[in-house]
């Protein structure tokens, strides 16, 4: 088990999101440089989006640049264990993103690669209650509403050797698409059902079923 910051790269391993006053909505243009979202973060559809800034304000925000590999995490949003919105979710920022930058309600994280995995520490961060519970020792406040860097670098993660990282991964994406699986199927049925229980009421109601 060892702090987050000792976990990524030395070099801006963990970037909070320009201040408000570095980058708001009167600074959006058309087009031009990409500003991911929480919204980016929720979809995790890094192709489409309606903010952007231009060239010269991306110069301006030299550091909080997003690139392929990266990871985002929201730093706002509902907090809680069953339900959480954007707060700490982590999204793997895919290697064909163009221009992008941090909305300031993000925070990007560049991992250590020889030392965590990426799928796991996703799978760590977005699935594990334990995650969140390291949040709320390391707050000072009762009611947590924003993640900030200070408070993200001492937050204490597991890590095992890389390869059973890499084993735990695979076992995960395994059992996750065996239960999509069987709840698309079984979200068929049901379908199936209501359409079956549809045609029995309509069929009893105009008499074409002897009663």
């Amino acid at each position: 088990i060892a702090p987050l910051k000792y976990l990524v790269i030395s070099d801006r391993g963990i970037q909070t999101g320009p201040f408000g006053t570095q980058l708001n909505t009167k600074d959006y243009t058309d087009s031009g440089v990409k500003v991911l979202t929480q919204k980016t973060l929720v979809d995790e559809d890094y192709q489409s989006g309606e903010d952007f800034i231009s060239q010269d304000k991306m110069n301006e925000l030299t550091g909080f640049e997003v690139i392929g590999g990266d990871l985002i995490m929201g730093t706002r949003g509902s907090f809680g264990t069953k339900n959480r919105t954007t707060f700490g979710k982590c999204s793997i920022v895919p290697n064909f993103i163009e221009d992008s930058v941090l909305h300031p309600c993000l925070i990007r994280i560049r991992l250590d690669g020889e030392q965590l995995d990426k799928e796991f520490f996703k799978y760590y961060v977005n699935d594990s209650t334990h995650f969140l519970e390291f949040i709320a020792e390391t707050s000072n406040s009762t009611t947590i509403e924003v993640i900030y860097g200070t408070t993200l670098k001492n937050i204490k993660f597991p890590v095992p050797p890389l390869s059973e990282q890499v084993e735990i991964v695979e076992y995960l994406n395994r059992k996750a698409y065996e239960l999509d699986s069987l709840s698309n199927q079984l979200s068929f049925q049901i379908e199936k059902l209501k359409e079956y229980r549809q045609s029995i009421i309509s069929e009893a109601v105009t008499g074409k079923i002897d009663l």
